[in-house]
């Protein structure tokens, strides 16, 4: 959703005050197209996905994704998690899998036919 609203041209940190239902009538007005919640949302996806095949044909490497040491070493004080510290591998596993990305965080070429965005893969 983030990509999509920053993609508006509307900043981000003077419409967290609106919900997204509030913000469709508004690009729709702007634009004069009409389109739903969700298509709004795979434009973001879309770009999210270009963003990372982009950084990806720059060099990122999954190795260059990494957090401060202390993020691995230290547990958290208190909270409902306190004592953890972080998995990265366990946690980038299970986000790769949602944004439907293998492995090396590269997005599947279903995910990218299904955006459209097939004749980007690596």
């Amino acid at each position: 959703m983030t990509c999509a609203l920053d993609a508006t041209g509307l900043c981000l940190f003077t419409i967290t005050a609106l919900e997204l239902q509030d913000i469709i009538p508004m690009l729709i007005a702007v634009t004069g197209t009409g389109f739903e919640t969700m298509q709004f949302l795979t434009v973001g996806e879309r770009i999210f996905n270009l963003q990372r095949l982009f950084n990806l044909r720059a060099g990122l490497q999954p190795e260059n994704e990494r957090l401060p040491e202390r993020f691995y070493k230290e547990p958290l004080p208190d909270g409902p998690n306190a004592g953890a510290v972080l998995n990265l591998e366990q946690a980038m596993a299970e986000y790769s899998n949602l944004r439907g990305w293998d492995t090396n965080r590269i997005p599947y070429m279903g995910k990218l036919e299904k955006l459209g965005l097939a004749e980007y893969s690596i």
